[in-house]
C-alpha cells in the first residue's frame, strides 16, 4: 500500500489568510445544512406524523433572511431621516412661546417697561380715537362725574387708580398716558363683562357707556373671532388687561382686587400673570405695613412681578387651569 506523500509547497500556504479566517466557519456550515437536508429527507420519507408535522411548523416559522440587508438599511435611513425631523427643544420652547395668549413682547427688553410696549397695548389708531375722551375726563373735577365717563364704572380696581391719577399736588398736571391706561383698562373690563354682546355693536356700545366708535371698532376686531370671543380670545384679553395694570402699578399688581372684579378663582388669575412671565409671591411684611393689613388678611394677598430679562414658565403637563 502507497504512503502518503507529504504536502510540499509555499511555508506561507500553510498560513491561514484574511479572508480564509473570515470564512473559516463556512465548511462547518455547509455540513450541517447538508445534515439537516437529510434529516429532512429521510423525517418526511419516514417519520411518524407527528415528526411530520413538527417538521411542517418549524419550516413555516423559518425567517427568509435573504432580503434583510435592504429592509434593515432601509429602517436605518427611515430612522435617522425621521430624528431629524424631531424638533429641538429650544423649537419647541419657541413654539410654545409664540403660542401663549399674551400681548406682543420683548424677548430682548432690558427695561421692564419695554417688555410689552405700550404701542401693542394701545394701538397709535386707538391712542388717536380717544383723545376727546380723555380731555373731557381730564377736565372733569369731581370724582364721580370721572367715573361716569369710564366704560366699566364697576370696578374698585379702575376706579382707585383714576382717584389716585387725580391726587396730584395743586399746579401740577394730570398725566394723560395714565388716563389712557385707565381708560383702556376700563373699556377691556367692560367687553370682558359683555362679551356675550360681542357680535351686537350697538347693543355692545350701550353697554360700554358709548365709547370712541372707531376705538371700540378696533378693540372687537382685536380681540372676536366670527363675532364671539372663545377662551383663548379671552385669555388674550384679560393678560393685555393686566399688561396695562402692570404699568398702571410700576410692574408689581396686587391681584385681590382684580380678581374679584373680574370674578376670577386665585389659580386662574396667578396662572395667566405667570404666563405674562411675570412671579407672583405673597406680599413681603413691608408691604403689608404699608397696606395696614393684619397678618392673618395679608396671607390671601399676593402680588405679580414684572422683571428683566423676561422668561416664561416651561408648559406643564396637567394642562390648562379649569374654568
Amino acid at each position: 500500500m502507497a504512503k502518503a506523500e507529504p504536502q510540499t509547497g509555499d511555508k506561507r500556504s500553510a498560513e491561514a489568510s484574511p479572508e480564509q479566517e473570515v470564512n473559516a466557519g463556512e465548511p462547518a456550515q455547509k455540513k450541517q445544512n447538508v445534515y439537516a437536508a437529510a434529516r429532512k429527507s429521510l423525517g418526511s420519507a419516514f417519520g411518524t406524523r407527528k415528526a411530520q408535522n413538527i417538521q411542517r411548523t418549524r419550516e413555516s416559522n423559518v425567517i427568509d433572511t435573504t432580503h434583510l440587508g435592504g429592509v434593515m438599511s432601509h429602517l436605518v435611513a427611515r430612522v435617522n431621516a425621521e430624528a431629524e425631523s424631531v424638533p429641538s427643544k429650544e423649537s419647541i420652547q419657541a413654539k410654545q412661546d409664540a403660542l401663549r395668549p399674551v400681548p406682543p413682547y420683548n424677548l430682548a427688553a432690558d427695561a421692564v417697561e419695554d417688555v410689552y410696549p405700550l404701542t401693542s397695548l394701545i394701538l397709535p389708531a386707538e391712542s388717536e380715537a380717544m383723545k376727546q375722551v380723555i380731555s373731557v375726563l381730564k377736565k372733569s373735577t369731581e370724582e364721580t362725574s370721572r367715573t361716569s365717563l369710564l366704560p366699566y364704572r364697576r370696578s374698585r380696581y379702575v376706579n382707585s387708580r383714576l382717584q389716585r391719577t387725580f391726587d396730584v399736588p395743586e399746579g401740577e398736571k394730570v398725566d394723560s398716558k395714565r388716563l389712557r391706561l385707565i381708560y383702556m383698562a376700563s373699556l377691556l373690563m367692560g367687553l370682558y363683562h359683555n362679551k356675550r354682546w360681542a357680535s351686537d355693536k350697538e347693543k355692545l356700545s350701550e353697554k360700554l357707556n358709548g365709547p370712541p366708535p372707531a376705538l371700540l371698532e378696533s378693540i372687537v376686531a382685536r380681540f372676536t373671532q366670527n363675532g364671539s370671543i372663545d377662551n383663548r380670545g379671552s385669555d388674550r384679553l384679560l393678560t393685555h388687561l393686566f399688561a396695562l395694570a402692570l404699568f398702571l402699578d410700576y410692574f408689581s399688581t396686587e391681584l385681590k382686587t382684580l380678581q374679584e372684579d373680574l370674578s376670577l378663582r386665585p389659580p386662574q388669575i396667578a396662572t395667566l400673570f405667570k404666563e405674562m412671565g411675570c412671579t407672583v409671591a405673597p406680599i413681603t411684611e413691608t408691604q403689608r405695613l404699608v397696606s395696614g393689613l393684619t397678618k392673618s388678611e395679608a396671607r390671601s394677598v399676593k402680588r405679580a412681578v414684572l422683571k428683566t430679562p423676561l422668561t416664561f414658565p416651561a408648559p406643564k403637563r396637567g394642562g390648562p387651569v379649569k374654568r
